[in-house]
């Protein structure tokens, strides 16, 4: 009988908690009413740069209004995966701020490329691959430590680039171990 690894166990519990996580996310309802806990009962965006140029380009207050809540939306989406969503650090775009700071972002960004470059890496090594992403972590976390206890203040593209960094090379380690 085939005896199932303890590390394959976990991993498959841990995306069932996933999935049943991104259920329960994707069934807030749009119109604002529940709003993570934490944020203030009435938070509503202000009049943000799309809603004003929505409204200038003769689109009703209906659509300003559907951007606000998309927006809204994400900043859950945002809120739910842990994220501090600190507005100074994190980058904004057309007025509004990004749902999730510059380091969740690039981490974000390094496991999107990672998975798809981890196709290209399947027959490295597993130590070829080890080295990087043990000194990318380590990097995310002088950085962020650092941060954390006053030493210095990073910048954003600093935690962009640590988070793309140990994204990418994290996950692809992981899609190695996984397929070996």
């Amino acid at each position: 009988m085939y005896q199932q690894c303890p590390v394959h166990t976990v991993i498959r519990r841990a995306l069932a908690a996933v999935k049943v996580r991104w259920a329960q996310l994707f069934s807030v309802p749009l119109d604002g009413s529940a709003v993570c806990a934490g944020w203030e009962k009435d938070i509503q965006p202000q009049e943000s740069s799309v809603h004003a140029i929505a409204v200038e380009k003769g689109s009703d207050k209906k659509t300003a209004h559907r951007a606000d809540a998309f927006w809204i939306r994400l900043m859950k989406i945002g809120a739910a995966t842990g994220c501090h969503q600190l507005n100074e650090r994190s980058f904004s775009a057309f007025g509004y701020q990004f749902p999730v700071c510059a380091r969740c972002t690039g981490l974000a960004a390094g496991q999107l490329f990672g998975i798809i470059a981890s196709f290209f890496l399947l027959n490295k090594n597993i130590l070829f691959l080890a080295v990087p992403a043990v000194l990318s972590l380590l990097f995310l976390g002088i950085d962020g430590l650092g941060q954390h206890f006053h030493k210095w203040e990073s910048t954003n593209i600093r935690r962009l680039i640590t988070g793309l960094l140990c994204g990418f090379f994290v996950i692809v380690l992981i899609v190695r171990v996984i397929f070996s």
